[in-house]
């Protein structure tokens, strides 16, 4: 089926329909163990990092913490008229009023618990970040153990990642030939279907401009609404490309506290995401194979004429 030109319609269909069921088949059972191996793993790293492995601050850090935290509340009190001081402090306030500088001296496993849905989210990124291999940064294990179930996370989840992928990129490769074939020779009534791979290409093109734009627009409304929509396109790209820079972050708190809408949200993140990520695969697939398959062909003919000129 990678054949410039289809004559044999009827057959091209036939093998194009058991290679899209076998492919779906496979696609579907690593997607579902890939999404509970993500989210078996952020309920493991929550437990690890927050309920039994605490990393306590330094004494010298919680020291000069705190002596930045008083001269922050001290500028709002002075300052508390004026809400541009304000405002451009206002993270740090936030910090400072939730204690963020004092050292943890005792870790406390029985009171450990998952108290709302966001303490999840915050894990579940760490893990979609591991098993795609982006690594954003903003969001690691800092214990030892952490780090080390990390290693050993990636090494199980990264393969099965890559093999759900590799799956869908394929079931999506078959269903695009497969409609290039039915609209051509159903609807524009032709009998052979010419440059059909570079059909197949412009199609996935196409398929992956609209996978960045829709995601642009999901994240732009929810995960990123307070950020210009340039910054969504621009996190889509770096998230896709795997290249995470950790510059642009999701906002989680930006999530409906409905239990329904939020996970809702997470698994629409997840399929549109899980969707762009298999189409550039695909494309690059596509794009390598038939570069390939076209030098094997100049190749052949320069060796035929090669054997041929010997013989003449």
């Amino acid at each position: 089926m990678s054949n410039e030109d289809v004559s044999n319609i009827p057959q091209a269909r036939q093998q194009l329909t058991k290679e899209i069921k076998k492919n779906l088949k496979r696609f579907l059972f690593y997607s579902v163990i890939v999404y509970v191996l993500m989210s078996l793993g952020a309920i493991m790293f929550f437990y690890v990092e927050k309920c039994y492995f605490l990393v306590k601050t330094p004494a010298q850090y919680s020291k000069k913490c705190l002596e930045l935290c008083g001269d922050i509340l001290r500028l709002n009190e002075t300052y508390s008229g004026n809400t541009e001081v304000i405002k451009a402090v206002e993270n740090i306030t936030k910090k400072c009023l939730t204690k963020h500088c004092v050292e943890v001296k005792e870790i406390s496993q029985t009171q450990c618990s998952i108290e709302n849905e966001l303490d999840f989210l915050v894990w579940f990124e760490l893990t979609y970040s591991i098993v795609y291999t982006i690594g954003y940064g903003n969001i690691v294990a800092k214990s030892d153990m952490g780090k080390f179930l990390t290693i050993i996370y990636a090494i199980f989840a990264i393969p099965i990642t890559t093999a759900s992928v590799v799956f869908c990129g394929r079931f999506i490769t078959a269903v695009i030939k497969y409609l290039i074939i039915f609209f051509e020779s159903r609807v524009l009534k032709r009998n052979k279907i010419v440059k059909f791979r570079s059909k197949i290409i412009f199609a996935e093109i196409i398929l992956n401009l609209a996978s960045i734009t829709a995601l642009s627009l999901f994240y732009h409304f929810t995960l990123l609404r307070k950020k210009p929509f340039f910054d969504s396109v621009y996190f889509v790209f770096i998230s896709l490309s795997t290249i995470g820079f950790g510059d642009v972050t999701l906002d989680l708190d930006t999530i409906s506290e409905s239990t329904l809408i939020l996970f809702l949200s997470v698994l629409l993140d997840w399929l549109l995401f899980y969707i762009g990520f298999s189409s550039l695969a695909s494309l690059i697939s596509t794009m390598v194979s038939s570069e390939t398959e076209r030098s094997y062909k100049k190749n052949s003919s320069r060796e035929t004429k090669s054997v041929n000129s010997v013989e003449k």
